[in-house]
């Protein structure tokens, strides 16, 4: 009896001790997040999940790519169609909005401008928010969250002879994402420039794609005409596995696999910072915040930074600019920024240096 009851004390302890992921690491307004892509990628199978797991992609190649910035919605043209957005981000010709809170984020919906030969493109608000990270994250942990892509079209688009005579006013076509979100690993995640402790996302996502004709109402009519549309009705299954840091923004690495498991694609930080904006609250922060929450007076320390002009800019909860001036800085100085005629809430304060580069990018709340 002692020993199975030592064992279920060791093994609770072993869950507890993981990696958790805080709210620390949520994006913000002025973020911006590099990735190397890998595709050339020979028979390497991705390794199970459970705790205290190594997973080794130090020999990654880079032959590709791309980055996330997390926007002022000010700059989007699809703003008033998402009032409670304080953040987007662009994919290709989307601006896909963001709620971003204390404890989450929320992808709300997206503004999609296409040119071509039709008319396609639009707002495409979720029928509920999207919650995509929720922290704190712990081994173990579940959720999932639903995504609708809508296109519509004319109605001559599809020929009257597949519609079998109905009188149709418009086409659309309905694109829903399920991604079920599983954390199935916990330990230490081997990269180029740097080992990371990370917790593993296991996302298992189901695409399904339906057509529908307004006929007064809209009425799917996916199998109608479904099969005489080949690629625009695809119904996928598909796994990918996502690493997440309490060290660094994002994900450390992205990876998707096949049906077997194989490895296709490795998207992963290309360097030890994770973020450019350096928006981590550690000792390597090169000016910090002394006192949070603050009243009057926004208290700043230097640390080691070249002598120079540095700008400051203040953004409220919404995403908007509310005060900005620009200070001569050098290191180990003390800074007292007046922000007594701002109102009570949560702000972002973001520090360019003189070569245009963000080196700090904290929240305060203002009392």
């Amino acid at each position: 009896m002692n020993k199975i009851y030592l064992f279920f004390i060791l093994f609770s302890f072993s869950v507890q001790a993981q990696n958790t992921v805080t709210n620390r690491v949520l994006p913000v307004v002025g973020d911006s997040f590099a990735y190397a892509i890998d595709t050339f990628i020979e028979n390497t199978s991705m390794s199970p999940g459970g705790v205290n797991q190594t997973w080794d992609f130090t020999n990654v190649q880079s032959n590709g790519r791309r980055s996330e910035v997390y926007r002022d919605v000010n700059t989007s043209t699809g703003a008033s169609d998402f009032p409670t957005a304080n953040a987007y981000i662009r994919q290709g010709q989307r601006e896909v909005f963001l709620k971003i809170s204390s404890d989450k984020v929320e992808e709300l919906g997206y503004n999609l401008k296409l040119g071509g030969p039709f008319p396609v493109g639009g707002t495409s608000a979720y029928p509920k928010p999207a919650v995509i990270l929720k922290t704190p994250l712990n081994f173990l942990d579940a959720s999932s969250y639903k995504t609708e892509a809508v296109i519509t079209l004319p109605a001559d688009f599809i020929p009257d002879s597949l519609l079998m005579g109905l009188k149709v006013d418009s086409i659309r076509i309905k694109t829903t994402t399920t991604v079920n979100v599983l954390v199935d690993g916990s330990g230490t995640l081997n990269l180029p420039a740097k080992s990371w402790n990370v917790l593993r996302e296991k996302l298992t996502t189901s695409t399904k794609t339906t057509i529908e004709a307004k006929i007064f109402v809209w009425i799917d009519v996916t199998q109608l005409i479904g099969g005489q549309l080949g690629d625009f009705v695809q119904n996928t299954n598909t796994i990918s596995y996502g690493f997440r840091s309490n060290d660094a923004k994002g994900y450390m690495a992205l990876v998707a696999v096949d049906s077997t498991d194989k490895i296709t694609q490795i998207q992963y930080k290309p360097n030890d910072l994770g973020v450019k904006t350096k928006d981590i609250n550690d000792v390597n922060h090169q000016i910090q915040i002394l006192t949070n929450p603050v009243n009057n007076i926004l208290n700043l320390k230097t640390n080691e930074i070249r002598k120079g002009s540095y700008s400051l800019f203040l953004y409220n909860e919404a995403g908007q600019l509310v005060k900005s001036t620009i200070k001569e800085l050098n290191s180990n100085q003390s800074i007292q920024f007046p922000v007594h005629e701002l109102s009570e809430g949560i702000y972002n304060i973001i520090i360019v240096d003189p070569s245009k580069r963000i080196i700090t990018n904290e929240r305060f709340i203002k009392n």
